[in-house]
């Protein structure tokens, strides 16, 4: 009896040996998911605070949105999880397939000459050979690397939006102050001349005109105020804040702005596209893909390779009632080796072609995206440049000489020397040229967030701790 017991473990310990190896995780795999949860714990800090900024509105920055879109937004989050799901695949793919087990018993027993044969137990184990885990692994290391860079390159598109967002609240902000400031100069014009109307010496007319130009500046100033909501609420959208959250804009707020000037990125322009298309996630996301490509062909060219499949059964056997023979009722073992014949050559064929186009295809897409990004880098180079040539040109130029030339035509019109209709000119030339002075810095912050996003990651860390805008 304890000579079949042993036998009985022995013919048992292998195929458990078996299956510990198979749930077994790498060590690269372990550290892979030590450094993910590690690098993306702040997800967790946000869920005490409900997904809002805890400052009172007139201390809400860029900054602070920033950091909390990367905690709060729901569509980064959602890619957040789809580089977990693609993490979680990589131990699923190198695992070994799920064993077979069966079982019999013998509704009529199976006399033999040391006893019948009452039932059978079996445990069968597939092993794909020459490397084909190791391959099946690779495919899903590269599929969780472009969904890391997928992650980010969301992440970098959120900061633009978000950044964009905060640039056009601010311009609101400045142009309605502006167009306010305006409106005032016309009231004191207004008053002036009902004084001298009624003294009798403008016309009643001059008065009607200033009060059509102001009021045209006051239907202007609501328009700018109802633009204000739909952007506060795509801002509320971006960090999924309720309704009755405010976002208001304090007034000490500035417009965003690199963390360093765009001829910092290189020394040159050539070098500079280097550094985009080497730090953009885009890019990343496409080389990993070609590489999961590329093992996926290595993968396919080893599908003609039989897979060998070890098995034992094991036979319970009663004493023999009619004899005693030698050995009465000892168990029977069985053990058995199977292979799978690759036979459909034509399909294993189209598996490799398959393959190898997967990995054209991904290499076209990969030198159309960079060929894209270079277009779009050099574009968001030239409207920071330009729009930063413009606000110079209306800093130090346009809209000091328009105040001047407003304050002559004033003057001018008073001693009747001028004409009223120029110094209406005046006044909307300043104001036009003020706007437009907003508009410029507006236009080379949201450049700036173009070049922040190109140059993924190069002014900014891809952890969500970014430099101060």
């Amino acid at each position: 009896m304890k000579r079949h017991r042993r036998t009985r473990a022995r013919l048992f310990a292998l195929p458990l040996a078996f299956l510990v190896l198979a749930g077994c995780g790498t060590t690269g795999e372990q550290q892979a998911r030590h450094d993910w949860e590690k690098a993306y714990e702040v997800r967790a800090g946000s869920e005490d605070s409900g997904g809002a900024v805890r400052a009172a509105p007139d201390a809400i920055t860029l900054a602070s949105l920033l950091e909390e879109s990367v905690r709060s937004n729901r569509a980064l989050q959602a890619k957040r999880e789809e580089w977990k799901a693609a993490l979680d695949r990589v131990p699923q793919a190198r695992a070994l397939p799920d064993p077979n087990f069966t079982y019999a018993y013998f509704l009529e027993s199976v006399e033999t000459r040391v006893g019948p044969q009452t039932q059978k137990f079996g445990l069968a184990q597939s092993f794909p050979l020459f490397g084909k885990r190791g391959l099946r692994g690779e495919v899903a290391v590269h599929e969780a690397n472009a969904a890391a860079a997928r992650f980010e390159s969301a992440h970098r598109a959120l900061r633009e939006r978000v950044t964009r967002i905060w640039n056009e609240l601010l311009y609101l902000e400045n142009a309605i102050a502006i167009t306010k400031e305006n409106a005032v100069l016309l009231s004191s014009l207004e008053e002036v001349l009902l004084k001298e109307y009624a003294s009798g010496r403008r016309s009643y007319g001059h008065v009607l005109k200033t009060q059509i130009e102001r009021g045209r500046l006051e239907d202007r100033v609501r328009t700018l105020e109802d633009r204000r909501n739909p952007l506060v609420q795509s801002l509320r959208a971006e960090l999924d804040f309720p309704a009755s959250h405010d976002l208001a804009v304090p007034a000490s707020a500035s417009y965003a702005a690199l963390p360093v000037e765009p001829a910092d990125y290189a020394t040159s322009t050539e070098d500079g596209e280097a550094n985009v298309l080497d730090a953009n996630p885009r890019i990343r996301e496409l080389e990993a893909m070609i590489e999961k490509s590329r093992a996926a062909g290595d993968l396919a060219g080893k599908s003609a390779v039989p897979d060998l499949t070890l098995g034992i059964e094991y036979i319970v056997t009663d004493k023999s009632e009619i004899a005693s023979p030698p050995d009465n009722g000892q168990d029977a073992a069985i053990a058995m080796a199977s292979v799978r014949l690759p036979l459909w050559f034509g399909k294993y064929r189209a598996e490799k072609n398959e393959a190898r186009a997967r990995v054209r295809a991904s290499e076209e897409r990969l030198a159309d995206e960079k060929n894209r990004l270079r277009a779009e880098w050099e574009l968001a180079l030239f409207e920071y440049r330009d729009h930063g040539r413009r606000i110079e040109l209306y800093d130090d130029v346009l809209v000091p000489r328009a105040g001047e030339m407003y304050e002559t035509s004033t003057s001018a019109f008073m001693t009747g020397t001028a004409d009223f209709l120029d110094l209406i000119d005046a006044e909307r030339t300043l104001l036009e040229f003020a706007l437009a002075r907003e508009r410029a810095a507006a236009d080379r912050a949201n450049a700036a967030a173009a070049i922040e996003r190109l140059a993924g990651g190069k002014a900014t860390s891809p952890l969500g701790k970014e430099n101060s805008p």
